[in-house]
């Protein structure tokens, strides 16, 4: 991986490696020198050695456009890249699952509602998505020959994103806030935890032992730091805030929709002379709203140091703003500030990669760092040289089809959730931890499992292609800095109050994971054990968050519901 893209640059060892590389002069003579391998970025692959003198003359969009098409090198034909495509994992087996998938989803019953269950639904969904994500982590890495390892690499994490990516999409098009702001917790614990402990585990060590890039893993941690410190503010803010008890709101909002004095008013009550019943309810409901309104009132007497005298219902008059803050007044304060912190943690984001792909200096444009390890970009090289098995063309085509049918997908597999979170019983916050984020993870988990197996049987294999991936880290920065900002975004322009108020449980995980990958990978050293710790560690979250409730306030200010309507139907009500 290039050590320029957000993550872990990886090599096998600290050595630097120094390779002869043979060049053609000004005459058309070949010329050999023991310059690292590193000058230029190689364009003709053939070979893996030649360098391309053309790149020093002719502008970067010709150049581009010239690598692109792959004038320079021997292309696979259509037909090749096809069954390249068909071969490269025995996961494809499983595509038989999107076709499926889809006709489960349209065939309902006599009565109009889908035949099979949501349980049914959810799986196949889950099963057609594997050889997707799949298919993406080929295609990038087949593409790199076309278009760099700085921007291929770009390429690969966008693409392991989207999977997550458009089941966020298609949670807040249903106005599943809540859900939303688990799953991308759980999306980011799983890339900093899961995916480089079970990486260590399985065999990484030999790949992640190295030398990082030492400006590049700062500029990681404090990219990630940023993404999490981000989500702190809020919760600051809404633990600091003195919110009374839950009932006394309850009650205040209740007398605020009914609009009613707190003394009864005299009046009949079921016909001529009244009904001693009604009467004793009347008076035991008026006595109920009092004693809420004096509870309320204490806690706002208590905060403005106001003496307790005064008619409650006088004092209370005109102070709803301060007194109850679960209302709508108070999210739209949280909204507006979720929209600048998005915007911000956007620009910050572009900034860093305009830095890493075009840093200061003349011709460093998508070039790789000057003080990166000769040999981390003897590895880049390889990639770009190595003949592809796809053609630009059909590579490209077949990107835009399998996001295609990956958006279908997930957004069956969002239309199952609510059913099945109904009859499974199971808690949201641990459906949204864990659960869906784990979809994107299925296919490179399904095979460390496989290897992992076949080390206990005392086979030799090689670890398979994905599981010591170095992108943990980058996924989780881009998901952090890009696409959470961008989901506030969306649901601005869109009308959905997407905030970023986290539950507070949320947000120390995620505080305390970032400490903990950060701490791992000071060094620039891991092993096994470190692998076991991160995903010891991540099992404990999965532990503690299945009997973890959430707050009923967070869930109140991310419903779907205005906070009044939620106040009045019960905090349960929630999007």
């Amino acid at each position: 991986m290039s050590s320029n893209a957000p993550g872990l640059p990886l090599h096998h060892n600290n050595s630097v490696q120094r390779r002869t590389a043979t060049t053609s002069s000004s005459n058309g003579t070949a010329l050999n020198d023991d310059r690292p391998h590193i000058e230029r970025r190689p364009t003709t692959p053939v070979d893996g050695r030649a360098l391309d003198e053309k790149r020093i003359d002719e502008p970067m969009y010709k150049y581009a456009w010239r690598r692109f098409r792959g004038t320079d090198r021997k292309l696979p034909t259509v037909g090749e890249s096809l069954k390249n495509m068909a071969t490269h994992t025995i996961l494809n087996v499983l595509f038989v699952f999107v076709p499926v998938s889809w006709a489960v989803h349209f065939v309902v019953g006599a009565d109009g509602q889908p035949r099979y269950g949501p349980e049914v639904r959810f799986s196949l969904a889950f099963l057609a998505i594997i050889p997707l994500e799949k298919m993406f982590d080929w295609l990038a890495e087949e593409m790199i020959p076309f278009i760099g390892a700085e921007l291929g690499d770009l390429l690969e994490i966008t693409l392991n994103n989207a999977v997550e990516a458009a089941l966020a999409i298609f949670l807040l098009t249903k106005d599943r806030y809540r859900l939303l702001q688990t799953t991308i917790v759980g999306v980011v614990l799983l890339h900093l935890l899961l995916i480089p402990g079970v990486a260590f585990m399985t065999g990484g060590a030999r790949i992640f032992e190295q030398e990082l890039h030492h400006g590049t893993t700062e500029l990681n941690h404090s990219l990630l730091t940023l993404g999490v410190m981000t989500l702190v503010l809020p919760a600051a803010f809404f633990a600091a805030l003195d919110r009374g008890t839950l009932s006394d709101l309850t009650q205040f909002a209740l007398r605020l929709n009914a609009n009613q004095p707190l003394a009864s008013e005299s009046g009949e009550a079921g016909g001529e002379g009244g009904s001693s019943t009604a009467s004793a309810v009347a008076e035991t409901a008026t006595a109920a709203a009092e004693h809420a309104l004096r509870a309320l009132s204490s806690i706002v007497r208590r905060a403005e140091g106001s003496v307790e005298h005064e008619d409650p219902q006088e004092f209370i008059h005109g102070r709803f703003e301060f007194a109850a803050l679960l209302t709508d007044q108070r999210r739209g304060h949280f909204l507006h500030f979720s929209h600048a912190l998005a915007f911000l943690l956007l620009g910050c984001y572009v900034c860093s990669r305009v830095y890493l792909h075009n840093p200061p200096g003349q011709g460093n444009a998508l070039q790789m760092n000057k003080n990166t390890s000769n040999h981390i970009k003897q590895l880049a090289q390889e990639k770009e040289n190595r003949n592809p098995k796809v053609g630009p063309y059909v590579g490209a085509i077949a990107i835009i089809v399998c996001v295609a049918l990956m958006a279908v997908t997930a957004e069956w597999l969002v239309d199952s959730i609510e059913p099945l979170q109904e009859t499974s019983g199971i808690a949201q916050e641990w459906f949204g931890l864990f659960l869906l984020p784990i979809i994107s993870w299925a296919a490179d988990g399904l095979l460390a499992f496989i290897y992992f197996v076949m080390r206990l049987l005392r086979r030799r294999v090689p670890p398979p292609e994905g599981v010591a991936s170095g992108l943990a880290i980058d996924l989780s920065i881009q998901f952090l800095l890009f696409w959470m900002p961008l989901l506030v975004m969306i649901g601005w322009w869109s009308h959905k109050p997407f905030l970023l108020l986290f539950d507070l449980l949320e947000v120390v995980v995620l505080v305390a994971a970032c400490f903990l990958v950060n701490f791992v990978t000071a060094d620039a050293k891991t092993n096994w054990a470190e692998g076991a710790v991160l995903v010891a560690f991540y099992i404990m979250i999965a532990v503690v968050s299945w009997f973890y409730p959430g707050q009923p306030e967070v869930r109140i200010f991310n419903g779907r519901l205005t906070v009044t309507d939620a106040l009045l139907n019960g905090p349960s009500v929630e999007g």
